[in-house]
């Protein structure tokens, strides 16, 4: 599947051969292709864009919940990090935390939970030492749900 710039840039023709092509996945990465070259000005970047946007679909919402094991699996899946980088970033997390008893009921927590929590406000600090941005942890979420 391709598409045709016209020149002077049409970014109507350009549309309606995106809405031809979705859900053609070829369709969408040479759209993404179009984005970027570099003899389009900025405005036709954008139009192709935005007709890109128009037809791809919003990501599957975020679970509130995964199980540790579809944590694991997701992040070594997606980034390559493995079951003892998230443990041991855990570990580092949960070793700093000053108050005894909230130390120990985090680590019992940690190592008991049967789900892990989308909104457990350990995840923010793990997902950035882990080298993961918010949106990244989402998909983990989003893929270990599927597992």
């Amino acid at each position: 599947m391709s598409f045709t710039l016209s020149k002077p840039f049409d970014p109507q023709t350009l549309e309606a051969q995106v809405r031809a092509a979705v859900p053609g996945c070829q369709a969408i990465v040479y759209a993404e292709y179009l984005a970027v070259r570099e003899d389009l000005t900025t405005a036709e970047q954008a139009a192709v864009q935005a007709a890109i946007d128009a037809h791809v679909p919003p990501p599957a919402p975020v679970p509130e919940s995964i199980t540790p094991a579809q944590l694991r699996v997701a992040a070594r899946r997606l980034y390559g990090i493995a079951a003892e980088q998230i443990d041991g970033v855990a570990d580092a997390i949960i070793g700093s935390i000053p108050d005894d008893n909230e130390r120990n009921d985090s680590r019992l927590m940690w190592d008991y939970a049967v789900v892990i929590e989308r909104k457990n406000p350990l995840l923010v600090p793990a997902g950035a030492l882990l080298g993961l941005t918010d949106a990244q942890v989402d998909e983990v979420f989003r893929v270990g749900a599927l597992i």
